[in-house]
């Protein structure tokens, strides 16, 4: 089975892109793991997908989120990208709104 492979690259080997360190170093495997994923979804219900504030304090997560939906449940791979994308554009904005606001 390649899944401990895997794990070894992404996630445990140290690269100079993360300052010789692993993602893992940042990121808690566990708070990204399947079982995490479904209760963030429990947890926030609609507005996971509505909250700024959400998407703020666990945008790493819901990427992972999106990851996770995209491998166990292709047929709904064209509502996970649109929810991604929107995601990712509040993200945005919120990382925009902090830029404009420093430089004032």
């Amino acid at each position: 089975m390649a899944l401990p492979d895997i794990v070894e690259l992404c996630l445990l080997r140290r690269t100079r892109a993360f300052g010789d360190r692993a993602l893992v170093d940042f990121v808690d495997p566990a708070r990204v793991g399947p079982t995490a994923l479904q209760q963030l979804e429990s947890d926030a219900g609609r507005a996971l997908t509505t909250s700024s504030d959400w998407v703020w304090r666990e945008c790493t997560r819901l990427v992972a989120l999106t990851a996770y939906r995209f491998a166990t449940k292709p047929e709904l791979s064209a509502d996970t990208a649109r929810l991604q994308d929107e995601w990712m554009s509040r993200l945005g904005l919120q990382v925009e709104s902090i830029y404009i606001a420093a430089a004032a």
